[in-house]
C-alpha cells in the first residue's frame, strides 16, 4: 500500500513530521553508520585481520548500501516510504545482533546487510523528508539533518572507547538503538509517491547514463565519499602502525565525526547565502591543506587529532553539498531522481575507496593513505575550477 498525502496539511503537522524523521534518521545513523564504518574495522584490527580483509569487509558495507540505493526506488513505489524505511532499519538491527555470533572472516555478509538497510533508509527517509520542506529552506534543513547524522555518528566511536571491541556488547547496543527508531516513525505524516516508475526508468536508461553519472553534485559527493570511506576504514590501521591503541583510533574517529557534525550547518548556510561553487571550493581547499598537515605532523597524536577534526568536517561536507545540488530548485519525484543520483555515485566510490586504498597500503605503507586522498582532493579541485569556467 502506497503512502498518501492528506488533502489539508498544516504547518504544525509538517513540522512534527520533519522533527520525527530527523530523530529516526539520527537513531538509525548511530548504529548503521556510526558503528557500521568504525566498529567493524577497529574490531577486525583487534582480531589481527589483514589489511586486505579490513578493506574487503569495509567495502562490503558500501556495496550493500549501493544495492539498497538501487532497489529503494522500486520498494518505495510498491510499499511506500514508511514500510521501506521499517524494513531497512530492521534488517540492519538484526545484522548487527548476528555479527558477533559468527567467525570474523564472514563479517562481510552482515556488513553488507547493514549497508543494504542503510541504503533503503537513506532514500526512503530523505526523499520523504525533503518533500515536506519548503524550497527556500532546503539548504539549511540539509545542514541541520546532516549535523544530526554526524552527531549520531560520533556516538559510535565514543561507544567503542568505553566498550571492549572483542566483546559483542557494542554490536548489541547498535542493534538496540537502531530498533528504537521504529517507535518514532508513526509520528511522521505520509507523503504521496507519484511517477516513480518513470523516474527509475530514466535513471537506468542508456540515453540518460552520461547525464546520470556525470552530474556535478554527484561527482563532488562521489569523490568525497571515496576519501571518506578510505579514511574511516584505514585510520585505525595507520594509528596501530605508529604504535597507538584501538582506544586512540576510536578517539580519532570520534574527532573525525565531530568535525563532520560541526561543519554541516555552516556549509548549508554558506550554500544558501554565498553559492554552491564558492562553498564547495572552500571545503575542498581546507581538505587539501589538512591532508598536507597530516602528512607532516601525523605521527604526533595531538597534531593528528586536530587534522582528524578538520578533515572530517571538510570531507563529509562534500556529501551535503552534493545533496543540496540534487534538491536545488526541484520538487516531487525529481528530488528522488537527483538524490538517488548523488547517493549512488557517493556510495559506489565509497565502496571503491577502501578496496583500492587497502591494496595500495598493502604494497606501500599506511602513511600512503593521506597521499592517496590528497590526490583525490586535488582532482576534485580541478573539476570544480573547470565546472566554474563552464558556468561563467
Amino acid at each position: 500500500m502506497q503512502d498518501y498525502t492528506p488533502p489539508e496539511t498544516s504547518a504544525k503537522h509538517r513540522n512534527i513530521s520533519i522533527i520525527a524523521l530527523n530523530i529516526v534518521s539520527a537513531l538509525a545513523q548511530f548504529g548503521q553508520y556510526g558503528l557500521g564504518v568504525t566498529l567493524i574495522p577497529i574490531a577486525l584490527k583487534a582480531r589481527n585481520a589483514s589489511v586486505e580483509n579490513i578493506g574487503f569487509t569495509s567495502a562490503a558495507f558500501w556495496v550493500g548500501m549501493l544495492v539498497g540505493l538501487l532497489l529503494a526506488g522500486q520498494l518505495t513505489r510498491q510499499f511506500g516510504y514508511r514500510l521501506t524505511l521499517i524494513f531497512g532499519i530492521s534488517l540492519s538491527a538484526l545484522s548487527f545482533a548476528f555479527m558477533p555470533l559468527i567467525h570474523w572472516p564472514l563479517w562481510f555478509i552482515p556488513a553488507a546487510l547493514i549497508g543494504f538497510g542503510l541504503g533503503l533508509r537513506w532514500i526512503a527517509l530523505e526523499t520523504w523528508l525533503y518533500n515536506l520542506v519548503p524550497t527556500n529552506a532546503r539548504g539549511r534543513v540539509v545542514g541541520i539533518h546532516e549535523s544530526l547524522l554526524a552527531f549520531a555518528a560520533i556516538l559510535g566511536p565514543l561507544l567503542i572507547v568505553s566498550i571492549d571491541t572483542v566483546k559483542p556488547d557494542a554490536f548489541w547496543v547498535a542493534s538496540t538503538v537502531i530498533m528504537l527508531a521504529l517507535a518514532i516513525i508513526p509520528f511522521a505524516m505520509p507523503v504521496a509517491i507519484n511517477n516513480q516508475a518513470q523516474t527509475v526508468t530514466q535513471t537506468f536508461s542508456l540515453s540518460n547514463s552520461l547525464k546520470f553519472w556525470l552530474g556535478f553534485g554527484a561527482i563532488v559527493a562521489g569523490l568525497g565519499g571515496y576519501a571518506e570511506g578510505s579514511l574511516l576504514a584505514f585510520i585505525p590501521v595507520y594509528i596501530a602502525d605508529i604504535g597507538y591503541t584501538p582506544a586512540n583510533a576510536a578517539f580519532l574517529l570520534t574527532l573525525f565525526q565531530t568535525g563532520a557534525m560541526c561543519f554541516q550547518f555552516p556549509v548549508g548556510w554558506m550554500a544558501d547565502h554565498h553559492g554552491l561553487f564558492k562553498t564547495t571550493k572552500m571545503c575542498v581547499a581546507i581538505a587539501i591543506m589538512t591532508l598536507v598537515f597530516a602528512l607532516i605532523f601525523g605521527q604526533q597524536l595531538t597534531m593528528f587529532s586536530i587534522a582528524a577534526f578538520v578533515l572530517g568536517g571538510a570531507v563529509a561536507s562534500t556529501l551535503s553539498l552534493g545533496l543540496i545540488w540534487a534538491i536545488h530548485n526541484n520538487t516531487g519525484d525529481e528530488i528522488t531522481y537527483k538524490v538517488r543520483q548523488v547517493s549512488i555515485v557517493y556510495t559506489s566510490l565509497s565502496a571503491v575507496g577502501p578496496l583500492v586504498t587497502g591494496l595500495i597500503i598493502s604494497h606501500t605503507s599506511s602513511a600512503s593513505l593521506f597521499w592517496q586522498q590528497l590526490a583525490i582532493m586535488l582532482l576534485l579541485m580541478l573539476m570544480i575550477h573547470h565546472e566554474n569556467i563552464k558556468k561563467s
